[in-house]
């Protein structure tokens, strides 16, 4: 056997560790390594003021690249459901107030949503590249499906229960992580980031 090659190591500006799971389940098949650059430097809070998934990501990531003087990649996602004139959208994790749960999200949405047959959505994921200089780009995902009319299986985080992405039956909450993993508009964006060059890697995700 050869040696080993050291991960390449890309630096994330997010403390969400649910995301940071997702990063590293995706691309560490790639020997790809993902940390959080605020456990390696001091970063204020970044204020999202963007009005669109891509402005707010393209903000968090030159922020935080000229704050730590390092190449940094930031994330900005959330869910779109139709008939709710795409809410919650940018607002997905804040849907029923700055500090609400996961769980007071879904309840807002589902109660909002009632017994509606309109029930079409997508989950969306933009990423974004900074050097302390300037932007390098940004790479988008999505994943299309529909919500539940229950909160089904305990695994992954946000509307995960509710979601029941295209061509599938059970909720990003029933599966499994190597699953969703594959298909989610996490995985999408990543692969889309790859495939255009923007982190500069001759590696493929498909």
């Amino acid at each position: 056997m050869g040696p080993s090659v050291k991960p390449m190591e890309l630096l994330a500006a997010t403390t969400n560790l649910h995301k940071l799971d997702e990063f590293r389940s995706i691309l560490g098949p790639l020997n790809i390594s993902v940390a959080s650059a605020y456990d390696r430097f001091t970063i204020p809070e970044i204020e999202e003021t963007g009005t669109t998934f891509e402005e707010n990501a393209v903000i968090k990531a030159c922020e935080a690249a000229s704050i730590t003087n390092s190449t940094v990649f930031a994330e900005d996602s959330g869910l779109e459901v139709f008939s709710l004139n795409s809410d919650p959208g940018i607002y997905s994790a804040r849907y029923a107030g700055s500090e609400a749960t996961d769980q007071e999200n879904l309840d807002k949405l589902m109660q909002r949503l009632g017994v509606s047959e309109d029930r079409a959505a997508r989950y969306v994921c933009v990423l974004a590249l900074a050097t302390p200089e300037k932007l390098v780009g940004v790479a988008e995902g999505e994943v299309r499906g529909r919500i539940g009319l229950s909160q089904l299986g305990t695994n992954g985080f946000g509307y995960d229960p509710v979601f029941i992405p295209d061509g599938h039956v059970t909720t990003f909450g029933q599966m499994q992580r190597c699953d969703k993993d594959t298909i989610s508009h996490r995985a999408n964006a990543l692969k889309n980031a790859i495939d255009c060059g923007l982190f500069n890697l001759e590696k493929s995700l498909t």
